[in-house]
């Protein structure tokens, strides 16, 4: 697993942990993650990266939260509470030399505070599939003020998953193998 392209292109990241199969994170596939920021890259986002804010729950190996840093975020913002997790986002962001604008936090992504900085205008979501998690994750994020007004929000999962609350408008849907990608904004 490497980063795709911008500053920290090349990078090779770390995915997978030598221990037992509990709480091993499903990292984003290459073709999956590929398909995601030719998405986010193409005409319908202009300079989308350019200074976003971005916030990845469930962030897992930190693979699209980096990359976004890697295109030019200002600000990263990596959320996951599984212990292998934690350990393989913390040796990534070894990877690229703990850039200031990358922060990690051991938090469930059901139990977010109130967010007390700017809210994020990019929100990647890929909770363990079939977890039914993603929903009431992105509730609680929108209620805490995590997510400014206009946000996208890349949610993959499988499609019984995708269930996002009305205030969400989905203008995306890709299929990717066994994986769907959508894209909702918040208005």
């Amino acid at each position: 697993m490497r980063i795709i392209s911008g500053n920290f292109k090349g990078r090779k990241l770390s995915s997978l942990r030598k221990v037992g199969k509990k709480d091993q994170p499903r990292p984003t596939t290459d073709r999956t993650r590929e398909t995601i920021f030719n998405i986010l890259s193409s005409e319908n986002f202009p300079n989308l990266f350019s200074g976003a804010r971005v916030l990845d729950l469930f962030a897992g190996t930190g693979a699209l939260g980096l990359e976004a840093l890697s295109r030019g975020a200002s600000v990263v913002w990596l959320i996951d509470n599984g212990n292998n997790s934690s350990f393989l986002i913390q040796k990534n962001m070894q990877i690229l030399g703990y850039p200031d604008d990358l922060v990690f936090k051991k938090w469930n992504a059901l139990k977010l505070p109130i967010c007390k900085q700017r809210p994020f205008n990019l929100i990647f979501l890929d909770p363990p599939y079939s977890s039914n998690l993603g929903q009431p994750a992105l509730v609680r994020a929108y209620r805490n003020n995590w997510i400014a007004l206009n946000a996208l929000v890349v949610w993959e999962g499988v499609k019984k998953d995708l269930d996002v609350p009305t205030c969400f408008e989905c203008i995306i849907t890709k299929k990717i193998g066994d994986s769907y990608v959508n894209i909702f904004q918040l208005s």
